[in-house]
């Protein structure tokens, strides 16, 4: 089965004003910050980092088998939870919807903290064009970042 990647050559909202809210109040110092506002920048980095749709977001554990961690912290791998795609059971996961308004929420609140206007029209789902895009400009192939988005 063919995998169709589509990349839109115009992000809606620039990763480098978010990335630098993200490193200022009320998302830092971590000890300090609230658990909706580490909610909030845990989602968006990650959707960042795994180019997924926020379902394979939803899907992601940190149950002991589906949480991993490198030699002395190096890295951590993450693997969604066997059958919660497929099944939902009330209570046992953060919704598609809770996670979509984070993502909008924190790009928002990103914009307005640097005191900029946000941009019209974002969608959690911009998370993956604007990621894939990054990634393309920092040297990864098209096929590297199409095979992480499917």
């Amino acid at each position: 089965m063919a995998h169709f990647c589509e990349l839109h050559l115009i992000p809606s909202w620039d990763l480098a004003v978010v990335l630098q809210a993200l490193q200022q109040d009320p998302f830092e110092p971590l000890q300090s910050v609230d658990l909706n506002a580490l909610s909030m920048k845990m989602a968006l980095l990650t959707a960042l980092t795994l180019v997924k749709r926020v379902g394979n977001l939803q899907a992601l554990s940190i149950n002991g088998s589906c949480l991993e961690f490198g030699l002395a912290d190096s890295h951590v791998v993450l693997r969604p939870q066997p059958g919660v795609l497929t099944r939902k059971q009330k209570g046992e996961a953060v919704s598609k919807q809770r996670i979509s308004h984070w993502l909008v929420d924190v790009i928002r609140l990103a914009y307005q903290n640097r005191g900029l206007p946000c941009p019209l029209g974002v969608k959690a789902h911009s998370t993956r064009g604007v990621a894939a895009l990054a990634a393309l400009a920092n040297g990864a192939s098209l096929t590297d970042i199409c095979r992480a988005a499917c």
